[in-house]
C-alpha cells in the first residue's frame, strides 16, 4: 500500500510533472551529449521511461471508472469524498 498522501490525484499530477521532466532531460541529451551512439542509448531509455509513465497515467484515468485503482501492483487510496463522486458517476452512467 502507498502512503496516505499519494493518493489518486496526487499521482495524476506527479505523472504530469514526471512526463515534463523527461522531456526536459531529453532536451538537454540532445543538447550537451556529443557522441552519436550515447545521445541514442539516453534518448531510447528516456523515451521508455517516458512510455511507462503515461502508460500507468492512463491506468490512473480509468479509477475513475471502477472506483479502485492499482499502480504498478501498489493499491492507490481516492481522495477524501471521490469514492464516493466516483459510486455515484457509475451509478449515472447504469452500472
Amino acid at each position: 500500500m502507498l502512503p496516505e498522501f499519494m493518493d489518486v490525484t496526487f499521482l495524476e499530477r506527479m505523472s504530469w510533472a514526471v512526463l515534463i521532466g523527461l522531456g526536459l532531460l531529453m532536451l538537454l541529451t540532445v543538447r550537451i551529449v556529443t557522441s552519436v551512439l550515447q545521445k541514442i542509448v539516453a534518448l531510447v531509455l528516456l523515451f521508455g521511461l517516458a512510455i511507462s509513465v503515461w502508460v500507468y497515467r492512463e491506468d490512473l484515468d480509468q479509477c475513475r471508472l471502477t472506483c479502485s485503482c492499482s499502480v504498478a501492483g501498489f493499491e492507490v487510496d481516492f481522495p477524501p469524498g471521490a469514492i464516493q463522486q466516483c459510486q455515484a458517476y457509475i451509478r449515472s452512467r447504469g452500472g
